[in-house]
């Protein structure tokens, strides 16, 4: 009994199923772009100049935190401009 419990098991290989992401045909819409997407893409720019009138050099991701607090601090009449 115990020299069977100390002998090691062999592993069997599990054979895993790939899963294939569907491909969409190329003629297919794209998904529309939401408002805070233009809103990032437009102050994106516009504060990278001015960090790089600054001298300052801040990655994408600090760039990325600076847009969406501005995103979060607009008053819903101004993100209605955005929507357009």
């Amino acid at each position: 009994d115990k020299a069977a419990i100390k002998q090691p098991v062999a592993s069997v290989p599990t054979k895993r199923k790939k899963s294939r992401k569907s491909q969409k045909p190329p003629e297919a819409p794209k998904r529309f772009k939401s408002s805070f997407i233009f809103f990032s893409s437009a102050k994106h720019k516009e504060i990278r100049k001015k960090l790089a009138e600054k001298g300052s050099t801040e990655k994408v991701t600090d760039v990325a935190k600076i847009v969406s607090q501005q995103w979060k601090s607009l008053p819903p009449e101004e993100r209605e401009t955005w929507d357009e």
